[in-house]
């Protein structure tokens, strides 16, 4: 009966974190498209399934890393194992922020030095973006 028990366990513990990953995979798919109307845009693409490519309009390339957070009580979250291979290839981390992750409530745009495995919310608030996707200057 034990062995059924960490069976399920098991089963619900990967399964978790699985929909996890669709859900940076869902959010980077949102960013993507609110990313590509931005005017100061140029060009805007998803390489990996969480990872941008954004071009600007006075040349410079960015390689955004994007990561949702559910919005719990919690002022801790933990980054996936994907996503902590993927910040090495990346320039800034675009995460979003709230209860479902093709509309989160809330962005910010943090430098990769700025990152870790554990991110407490604490440290994100001044790399809050004002605006919408569509309007801001990514720099």
């Amino acid at each position: 009966m034990s062995h059924k028990i960490q069976l399920i366990i098991f089963f619900l513990l990967f399964s978790s974190l699985s929909l996890l990953a669709n859900d940076n995979e869902r959010f980077a798919g949102m960013a993507c498209t609110l990313i590509s109307k931005n005017r100061s845009v140029l060009h805007s693409e998803r390489q990996q399934k969480q990872m941008l490519f954004v071009q600007t309009v006075d040349g410079k390339e960015l390689n955004l890393l994007c990561v949702w957070f559910p919005q719990t009580r919690e002022d801790e979250h933990i980054l996936d194992e994907v996503s902590v291979s993927l910040l090495k290839e990346s320039d800034k981390i675009l995460i979003g922020y709230g209860q479902t992750a093709g509309n989160p409530m809330f962005y910010y745009c943090l430098p990769v030095k700025q990152a870790s495995k554990k991110m407490r919310i604490e440290r994100w608030e001044k790399y809050r973006l004002p605006l919408s996707l569509c309007d801001f200057q990514f720099k």
